[in-house]
């Protein structure tokens, strides 16, 4: 990829211009991850009860559509979103008046480098997307490192450089190109060229959205972007490091195993003796596909504690079902005799969506955790009892112990203290 030298100045041209995402996109696409806070606060605080007097920064928020989630979906929150660009922002501000929130959700625009002068501390940060778009990472990361609370956490979500090789080769081509055009110009250039790509070039339009949105928004934050870094999983971590961060976990935590990749028995035990970091450097390389790294990240003096679902310990937690999974899409699959249910994980990776398929005793179980009951008192229900199979409570007990263990460990229901 070429680098250039870029001015912030044509970076808040490119999004004035082009506010991005385009508001009338971003309806369908659902509730962004880092917007469903039960699943951040199961992440870095399992053991918060509620989350009214959060402080949420949403760094670079673009046309608004987390901040306009977050204010929505839960209200007793305090949201800012900043952003480098006024027009964006007014997009935002449009998008929260049609969402009919506001009392606790503020606009300001403010470049990420400068959000100490705003002299405020937030328990969650949100960079989303942004990031690798700065003059300088290291600092722009640094700098919200400097305004994360001692027990607040970060969504952090960068470019990964393989699954972008054909991005990268297209800008190349079309700075070449359209040396000097401006992006109407660009604009009108790129899109018959993208349908008249070799079949087998890198750059696939139809596995990337924005390239096919009639808005010309996707096509120049994609393709004809002034300033656009990527990150292997070394340069990531060496990313984190510098700013004083810590991984907590990657949002996709599937894609970072390389036992998804490696099934021969000497390669797995080789796999096992490598560090973490190394396991999700293998795992990137053998996939081969990413074209983005999404990550909650901490301070590096916090460590959320969460308690290990197995056991005793298991049977006092608070069972309740993900809400990364589509629980009210149930599928009945199989005959009458072995009739199943299938759930599907609806806030996946763009490389895994996970299902799971429940025996109707299974479903049973899991629809009464409700984050509310022990996992003993679940287990006590009358109408959980029925359905466990067991020749005694002894017997009913150790399955209904089993199940959630699998399932805690697949994050299909959070046990929390």
């Amino acid at each position: 990829m070429t680098t250039l030298p870029v001015s912030t100045q044509q970076v808040r041209d490119l999004y004035t211009r082009f506010p991005y995402p385009p508001v009338g996109v971003t309806a369908e696409r659902g509730t962004p991850i880092p917007a469903i806070l039960d699943y951040t606060r199961h992440i870095f605080w399992p053991g918060r009860s509620e989350l009214a007097g959060l402080r949420v920064l949403d760094a670079g928020c673009g046309t608004g559509r987390t901040a306009v989630a977050i204010a929505r979906d839960y209200p007793e929150v305090e949201v800012l979103g900043i952003d480098l660009s006024e027009a964006s922002l007014d997009r935002a501000r449009l998008l929260a008046h049609a969402a009919n929130v506001g009392h606790n959700l503020q606009w300001k625009m403010l470049p990420i480098e400068e959000v100490g002068t705003l002299g405020q501390e937030f328990d969650y940060i949100i960079a989303s997307g942004v990031i690798h778009h700065l003059a300088s990472p290291e600092h722009g990361l640094r700098a919200l490192t400097d305004v994360l609370a001692p027990t607040g956490g970060m969504f952090l979500m960068v470019y990964a450089t393989y699954g972008r090789a054909g991005v990268y080769m297209l800008q190349d081509a079309i700075r070449l190109l359209g040396a000097g055009a401006d992006y109407p110009e660009l604009v009108a250039m790129t899109r018959p060229l993208l349908e008249h790509l070799p079949a087998d070039h890198p750059f696939n339009a139809l596995a990337w959205q924005d390239a096919i949105w009639k808005d010309d928004a996707g096509i120049v934050d994609l393709l004809l972007h002034v300033r656009d870094r990527s990150y292997t999983v070394p340069q990531l971590f060496a990313l984190l490091d510098g700013a004083g961060l810590r991984l907590t976990r990657f949002a996709d935590q599937v894609a970072y195993d390389p036992a998804m990749y490696v099934q021969q028995p000497e390669l797995m035990e080789r796999v096992a003796g490598l560090d973490a970091r190394a396991r999700a450097e293998v795992a990137e390389l053998l996939g081969g596909r990413m074209r983005k790294h999404a990550a909650y990240v901490t301070r590096a003096t916090y460590t959320p504690f969460q308690p290990t679902p197995t056991g005793l310990v298991l049977l006092a937690l608070h069972p309740r079902r993900s809400p990364l999974f589509r629980w009210d899409e149930l599928r009945v699959v199989g005959k009458k005799q072995r009739k199943q249910f299938r759930l599907t994980e609806g806030a996946g990776s763009e490389a895994h969506t996970r299902e799971f398929d429940f025996a109707a005793w299974q479903l049973a179980v899991v629809s009464e955790c409700d984050g509310i009951r022990t996992a003993m008192d679940v287990f006590n229900l009358p109408q959980v009892q029925r359905q466990i199979p067991g020749d005694n409570p002894d017997a009913k007990l150790q399955r209904f112990g089993e199940l959630l263990e699998i399932l805690a460990a697949g994050e299909v229901i959070w046990c929390e203290s």
